[in-house]
């Protein structure tokens, strides 16, 4: 049976130690919460012990790729498969209810989805890449619409992309690109964290980080160009959202295509521009700092 093909789900026997008491301070009309560096209760071990398994030789459902797994408010299981584009949905017994999604770009048919997001109103969303938007089913399987990021300034040129998606209630976090043309041979990259209503408007930036992608003279930075804030981020109850900004990377090597040669470069913090003022950046053009 391989273990990237089942699913197992386990029973958390011991609760995680209550955080430190956390700070909110606001940055630019946006909350920060800063925990404090030790847990408040001191640390627990968790013991682990499975309810379930679902997926393998011996059962009728075969997963391919698992990439998200998520839970409702009655305890039924997600399980959002990017390879086979279906979503598995299995009660709190393990007992499967039943196959969503499938694979076509009509009403209700995904290709390759990114991230899954279960909605209070009992819709699911299968968030894709690119192009990037979340395609809906309700509970019974039937489509329920389409959210595309960027509402009506999706008609001004350009492309959205979606990295991830986060919500909690009536709460839509998205993370993800919007590129625009710019000079010749050059784009334009807007990599953010934000706030979407139902009609795909964005409604509140959190984080950004801008670059310039030239493709004349292009260097690849994994600390320039994938912002820490496009996964570590959540939703929280009571409607709280936090960008977690990781602590910052080692140096990060860059890479210049038809190239064997590498090198590193000095970066500011992963999500160090969690605040309304954007970080620029260039990627192209010149190399960075100390790479060769």
């Amino acid at each position: 049976m391989h273990p990237l093909r089942t699913l197992s789900l386990f029973l958390v026997a011991l609760a995680l130690a209550a955080p430190a008491a956390a700070e909110i301070v606001d940055i630019d009309g946006v909350p920060h919460v800063r925990n404090g560096k030790a847990p408040r209760d001191g640390v627990e071990t968790l013991r682990l012990e499975e309810l379930w398994r679902a997926g393998g030789e011996d059962d009728e459902i075969f997963f391919g790729l698992i990439t998200k797994v998520d839970t409702d408010a009655a305890g039924n299981v997600y399980v959002l498969d990017a390879q086979l584009n279906t979503v598995q949905v299995y009660a709190p017994d393990g007992t499967h209810l039943r196959s969503l999604f499938r694979e076509g770009e009509g009403p209700g048919e995904i290709s390759a989805a990114r991230d899954m997001v279960v909605l209070s109103d009992g819709r699911v969303g299968a968030a894709m890449e690119f192009p990037g938007k979340i395609v809906f089913v309700d509970a019974d399987g039937d489509p329920a619409g389409a959210l595309e990021p960027g509402g009506a300034d999706r008609e001004e040129g350009g492309f959205w992309s979606l990295n991830a998606a986060f919500t909690g209630g009536d709460v839509l976090l998205l993370s993800g690109t919007r590129a625009q043309p710019g000079e010749p041979g050059t784009s334009q990259r807007e990599n953010f964290l934000s706030l979407f209503d139902a009609a795909g408007n964005e409604t509140k930036r959190l984080c950004q980080l801008d670059n310039i992608y030239d493709f004349r003279d292009y260097v690849f930075s994994e600390g320039v160009h994938i912002p820490g804030f496009w996964w570590n981020s959540g939703v929280g109850a009571p409607r709280r959202r936090d960008p977690a900004p990781p602590p910052p990377p080692p140096p990060a090597s860059t890479r210049r295509p038809n190239s064997s040669s590498t090198g590193s470069t000095s970066i500011p913090p992963r999500g160090s521009s969690c605040a309304s003022s954007s970080a620029r950046t260039s990627a192209g053009g010149a190399r960075p700092r100390n790479a060769r």
